[in-house]
């Protein structure tokens, strides 16, 4: 007979009875060993949680629970996880539901699958809660600032903010945020093509979209836009949009969290809103317009959203104070500010019409003209009935117009002589559009007394020749979402300047519009030359100034200044090929040379 030999096994294994080796056997699950002489132990009562007994386990704490398992401590066996997506187990789970979310730089596919590194491409990462490798796009915190993403499993940073620009030596005038175009993301949020306004897209029941837009100076800034809910009209244009639609009836229940800069506003539709547009404000601080809109219904049935158009963005300030007053002797500033539509001046409980609905509001105050000195707030001054008479310190100006519903007015000069009076003219400013329409305003000095526009509008039938819109024929399509009118003919201009000329586009639609400007019965360049005209073109989405011997061309009398290519919405200055003098011929005040009508 052999004799005993002394075990000798290491810890994880142990020699049970009928042991044939002294270096043992494996320790079975749900034990533990702890080598030499000493028998296997139950795990059971002693291995905690989150740990567990496999085989050749060498302690009663058990091993730490591997990822994408949980273990309940001790004597059960490890369980694989079954967990939702953008979740996992991680190492040391102990109990059933115990998952945790994908932690920052990793996605997690769910079920019993560990976490693995993300591989975002640069300007998107992996958030908590990743179920996808590629990630997200970098996100914007409007209150914080724009976030920049390496991509990998980096984790977001804040970006940089743009080099300080403390003060600019002219001043930046309006401009226009398209939030679509300045997005860093998106979801569940549709552009109304061929416009920009925003909406929640069909058939979800949230969406957000989030950008930013660079400014051009460190100060405050004023942000209008609007809200628009279209009404119901089975009968309506069936490309209208506003303020009826034939698509169906909106519902309520949608609604809109807007964060501009950290500043909150929340706004939803209500029955007194259908048919409407809600004017929106908000006024912020910095050198960069951070922007995040949630918009969310009720139900996901497919009908017309509310919209949000763009935003104008208007200077109020810079951070300096108020230039020292210079005793450089004093001038007065006479100004009057008028309606563009309807010329009438702009005073307190007026009603205004867009141009293609009247009385859509009341103006609700006096019309305020900030001077400026570049960037930097000198003065506000404040209209009386449309009238505005001051003395002010001499110096060089420019200056913006205000009033709610009617978009800025800039005037890049509005510089004070010493011992003179200095006439601004008429201050035209245009009420706000109808999402889809699009406005140009004429303006003028004293002379000459008449200008005259004319717009050649295409035909939607090609064997049809082009309507002209002027002071003889004032509209074309007429009734129409399409059309297109003379909202104002202007006829008397004089030393206080006068009336704009206001034009009026519906939905602009394939084919070529042509504006140019004539001098009533003129006879040379030379009284257009001598204008100062300028055509403001406004639309949903950008604001645009033409300038008489800048922009376009001038022909004998006539101004030819821009063309709207319908095809692709797309607004340029006139040339001689995409603008022929041979457009004088439609009609209006022209010569004739044989058979040439001469521009």
């Amino acid at each position: 007979a052999l004799d005993k030999v002394p075990c000798t096994a290491v810890a994880g294994s142990y020699c049970g009875g009928g042991c044939s080796s002294p270096a043992g056997s494996f320790c079975p699950a749900g034990s533990y060993c702890t080598g030499g002489a000493a028998d296997r132990a139950t795990c059971a009562g002693k291995t905690p949680a989150g740990y567990y007994c496999p085989l050749s386990t060498p302690s009663a704490e058990g091993l730490l629970c591997p990822p994408g398992y949980y273990c309940l401590g001790g004597d059960s066996p490890s369980m694989a996880c079954n967990v939702p997506s953008g979740t996992y187990c991680a190492s040391g789970t102990g109990r059933v539901n115990g998952a945790v979310q994908c932690p920052i730089g990793h996605y997690c596919l769910g079920d019993s699958a560990d976490k693995a590194q993300c591989s975002a491409a640069a300007g998107s990462y992996c958030p908590t809660g990743s179920v996808d490798p590629a990630g997200v796009p970098c996100l914007v915190d409007p209150a914080l600032g724009a976030y920049c993403c390496l991509g990998g499993s980096a984790d977001k940073v804040l970006c940089p903010l743009p080099s300080a620009v403390a003060r600019l030596d002219q001043t930046p005038p309006p401009a226009m945020c398209v939030w679509w175009e300045h997005r860093s993301r998106a979801q569940g949020v549709k552009p109304a093509v061929p416009f920009m306004s925003l909406s929640k897209a069909d058939n979800v029941l949230a969406g957000y979209i989030e950008g930013v837009m660079d400014l051009p100076v460190n100060g405050r800034w004023l942000i209008r836009f609007g809200y628009f809910v279209p009404g119901y009209n089975a009968r309506s244009d069936v490309d209208a949009i506003f303020p009826d639609q034939s698509v169906g009836p909106p519902l309520e229940g949608d609604s809109v969290n807007i964060n501009i800069n950290g500043v909150i506003q929340s706004i939803s539709t209500t029955p007194a809103m259908i048919g409407r547009r809600t004017p929106l404000e908000f006024v912020v601080e910095g050198q960069q317009l951070r922007y995040r809109f949630d918009f969310s219904c009720a139900t996901p049935v497919r009908r017309v959203h509310p919209f949000i158009t763009p935003g104008e963005v208007i200077l109020i300030q810079d951070r300096n104070p108020p230039p020292p007053t210079r005793d450089v002797g004093r001038g007065k500033l006479v100004a009057s500010a008028r309606d563009a539509v309807d010329g009438s001046l702009l005073t307190i409980g007026d009603t205004v019409s867009s141009g293609n609905l009247a009385g859509v509001w009341t103006v609700s105050r006096e019309v305020k003209l900030s001077l400026f000195y570049g960037s930097t707030l000198v003065t506000q001054l404040e209209f009386d009935k449309g009238n505005l008479e001051v003395e002010l310190p001499a110096g060089t100006y420019s200056c913006i117009a205000l009033l709610p519903n009617f978009y800025a007015y800039f005037l890049r000069d509005c510089s004070v002589l010493s011992k003179a009076t200095n006439f601004l003219g008429d201050i035209s400013l245009s009420p706000e559009l109808t999402p889809g329409t699009t406005r140009a305003v004429l303006s003028w000095g004293s002379t000459p007394k008449d200008l005259d526009t004319y717009v050649s509008v295409p035909s939607s039938d090609p064997a049809r020749p082009s309507c002209l819109v002027m002071y003889k024929s004032k509209t074309c399509n007429a009734g129409a979402s399409t059309q297109v009118s003379l909202d104002l003919d202007s006829t008397s201009h004089n030393q206080q300047g006068g009336k704009p000329e206001t034009i009026t586009f519906g939905i602009i639609t394939p084919g070529r519009y042509i504006y140019r400007v004539q001098v009533y019965k003129g006879v040379s360049s030379d009284a257009l030359l001598s204008s100062g005209a300028v055509v403001t073109v406004y639309s949903e989405d950008f604001q645009m100034r033409y300038k008489v011997g800048r922009d376009g061309y001038i022909e004998g009398i006539n101004w030819f200044v821009f063309y709207v290519d319908g095809a692709t919405m797309e607004i340029k200055p006139c040339d001689r090929v995409a603008c022929p003098t041979s457009v004088c011929a439609a009609g209006g005040w022209r010569k004739q040379d044989g058979q040439t009508y001469l521009c």
